[in-house]
């Protein structure tokens, strides 16, 4: 019997997409951060011998629970991914031979596609209810754990990490809010956790229970406006826009649709302008404090204190401005960062070179052929900074005419899950997850990567979507 109930208990955890999901979601981002420089070897060990296999066992558990007649099939998705997937490693590997990209590509996409969409996509509702219950509740403790240092770290006004020389987690020289990550990246953790917890706020029906996922989500939104990553606020921001029109246009107690949605369409506006002022101010605010105590002016003496120990460990990463300019990154130039003058150069790109266009030139093959005369130049390679453009740079207009089938295909169930009074509150949070990171697609590259934490969010968003639309239907 212990054996037993042992072999279970493994097989649960071995098995539960909600867990690899966190365990990837980390390993793609966070166990990257800067604070861990001194651990890298253990991150990498734990990324290539636990979380590759995982997600290979992922599809192999998923075949085997479709054959006990566990799970559904959705036919329509498993077809395009297949297609999808087929593209993206057979045209290259023929053109470049096994490489380290082509077959990373493949895997992490199979992982991705087969081994976490699919299978939560398939799921009967009672083990839908219990995976999305555990995703919620696996990220609302992610959020404490990430927001309360970080925000502990905007009022002491100094970043923690600093002696390994790399990014550290807290407030970077420039005032942007770092979890020992780029602070652009650091936006997209922060909008996929606060979301996750709005989802799991909205599961839950006492107090306590709301309250646990709550106060996560309203830490981590706080976490993206400090970030000052203009694209997380403003994707945070239409995406909860978004969630209230879906709730307010079907629960608001008005006989005429008509009436109805131009209510929801005003609470909407209300909330992106009510966040758009509250989002300047908290970063407004935290520039001041971050210069005041910089300057000495009211810094505490246990921060002075840690202040002076970072500058002798490593004084050319602690120097910083003895007055950071009091200036908010909400409104940003016309080039996003020099952004348009790598589209321009991979436009440039596609007219002499037309075939790259429609066939892709492979996964890690065109950043360096795009950075002349941008401020990415002597980084020698960059990201499209456009998912969209980015995939089409990877796998051509084919494999990207695959991928926005597939969104069409979804973009259906999530208008209907959005608008139909018999969806839940949490389904409309699922709904503006994926609006989140297709519209952080815009701006970056990683929703639509491999196997990046935003990928890996977006794709369980978007299964869920998909799962919760179908039992809808079947409910109505």
């Amino acid at each position: 019997m212990p054996r037993k109930s042992l072999r279970a208990a493994l097989l649960a955890v071995a098995g539960s997409e909600a867990l690899y999901l966190l365990c990837a979601f980390c390993s793609a981002s966070l166990l990257d951060m800067g604070p861990l420089f001194w651990y890298r070897e253990a991150v990498d060990l734990f990324r290539s011998l636990i979380v590759v296999p995982w997600g290979g066992a992922l599809c192999l558990l998923s075949l085997e629970r479709r054959e006990r007649g566990l799970a559904l099939a959705p036919r329509a998705d498993a077809a395009l991914l297949l297609a999808l997937l087929v593209w993206i490693v057979a045209p290259f590997l023929l053109r470049f031979g096994l490489t380290f990209n082509t077959a990373y590509s493949a895997y992490n996409h199979l992982a991705l596609f087969f081994g976490l969409y699919l299978p939560v996509a398939a799921m009967r509702s009672r083990d839908l209810s219990r995976t999305v219950d555990a995703a919620c509740t696996l990220f609302a403790a992610l959020s404490y754990a990430l927001a309360v240092p970080a925000l502990c770290s905007v009022f002491a006004g100094r970043a923690f990490g600093l002696e390994t020389g790399g990014i550290g987690f807290g407030p970077d020289a420039e005032g942007c809010l770092c979890f020992g990550l780029h602070y652009n990246i650091t936006g997209m953790i922060a909008v996929c956790c606060a979301l996750l917890c709005i989802a799991g706020a909205l599961r839950r029906r006492t107090a306590a229970g709301v309250a646990f996922f709550s106060i996560p989500a309203a830490l981590m939104a706080i976490c993206a406006a400090l970030t000052q990553s203009r694209t997380s606020r403003y994707a945070l921001l239409l995406s909860l826009a978004a969630l209230c029109y879906g709730c307010a246009s079907a629960r608001l107690p008005l006989r005429r649709a008509a009436a109805r949605h131009v209510a929801a369409a005003a609470l909407a506006a209300a909330v992106l302008a009510c966040g758009y002022a509250g989002s300047g101010a908290v970063t407004q605010a935290a520039l001041v404090h971050y210069a005041r105590v910089r300057t000495g002016a009211s810094a505490a003496p246990v921060a002075s204190a840690l202040a002076e120990e970072a500058a002798q460990i490593a004084p050319e990463a602690s120097e910083t401005p003895a007055a950071p300019a009091v200036v908010s990154r909400a409104v940003g130039d016309a080039t996003f960062s020099e952004r348009t003058a790598v589209w321009k150069n991979l436009f440039a790109l596609w007219r002499e070179e037309p075939l790259h266009f429609f066939i892709g030139n492979g996964m890690g093959r065109t950043g360096s052929r795009v950075v002349q005369g941008t401020i990415h130049e002597a980084n020698g390679s960059v990201s499209i900074h456009n998912g969209y453009l980015q995939f089409i740079a990877d796998y051509g207009l084919i494999g990207f005419a695959l991928l926005a089938a597939l969104l069409c295909l979804l973009a259906r169930d999530a208008l209907f899950l959005l608008l139909s009074p018999a969806a839940r509150a949490c389904d409309r949070a699922f709904v503006a997850l994926s609006a989140s990171q297709l519209l952080t697609a815009l701006m970056e590259s990683q929703p639509l990567g491999a196997m990046s934490s935003s990928s890996l969010a977006l794709f369980f968003a978007l299964a869920v979507v998909r799962a919760r639309a179908r039992d809808v239907r079947a409910a109505m």
